[in-house]
């Protein structure tokens, strides 16, 4: 796993949720909008932290957030304990309201 882009890839079912942390971002005060471009197979999620909190779960539509102050972001990958296969990811977070486009 890079900072910003991710391939997971698992044969056989796990015990438990397994969670990878991508790389951090501070970002400054402002709207923003967040989505997970993913190749491949279904069973993941995506835990959007802001200020070293789940905020929200994303996915390929854009999900809007609101920052008061400059303020730590990152995507945690969660793999299902079912879930077998292969996939890539890359979290994608721009400055602004992309929800409605």
């Amino acid at each position: 796993m890079s900072g910003h882009t991710a391939h997971v890839a698992r044969p056989d079912t796990a015990t438990g949720w397994k969670a990878r942390r991508m790389s951090a971002v501070t970002l400054p005060a402002g709207t923003y909008s967040v989505r997970v471009d993913i190749t491949g197979t279904a069973g993941l999620a995506f835990e959007v932290h802001v200020g070293g909190r789940v905020a929200f779960y994303a996915g390929s539509d854009w999900r809007r957030f609101t920052l008061d102050q400059p303020t730590e972001v990152y995507v945690q990958l969660a793999v299902r304990p079912t879930w077998t296969g292969e996939a890539t990811l890359t979290p994608v977070i721009l400055e602004g309201d992309w929800t409605t486009t």
